[in-house]
């Protein structure tokens, strides 16, 4: 299945963080690009729409993106569907990479983010579409 046309949605709580991601993201080449404040919110915006890749920070208030990442593994599993989740967190340390991996993320980007690692990991998730 193509979902190339599919929004890319940040789930980001932090302003500046969700600025600079959002650039980074048209840097690339990305035009449709939705904001979300916490993980109760994407989960709402995921169960009427789809999207081609997924950025969660890990740490948000109301829903993390650990907590945000089970529930929509948990859907998947009823649907048949995966869709490629990728942590953005400040903690880089291999304990909370082994967190990231274990909540069902693909993959995990440290803050601040950089162009080339996002290009790297969409372009690896996407292909896998």
């Amino acid at each position: 299945m193509r979902r190339r046309g599919l929004p890319v949605v940040v789930v980001e709580d932090n302003q500046m963080n969700q600025q600079l991601l959002v650039f980074q993201l048209k840097r690339i080449g990305f035009e449709k690009i939705i904001v979300l404040q916490d993980g109760e919110s994407a989960l709402t915006w995921l169960s009427k729409n789809e999207c081609l890749v997924l950025f969660a920070d890990c740490q948000m208030p109301n829903m993390d993106g650990y907590e945000m990442t089970r529930e929509i593994r948990r859907e998947e599993k009823m649907t048949g569907r995966h869709l490629p989740i990728i942590a953005i967190t400040a903690s880089a340390t291999e304990s909370d990479k082994a967190l990231c991996f274990a909540s069902g993320m693909d993959d995990y980007l440290p803050k601040p983010t950089q162009i080339a690692a996002i290009r790297r990991i969409v372009a690896c998730l996407i292909a896998k579409v």
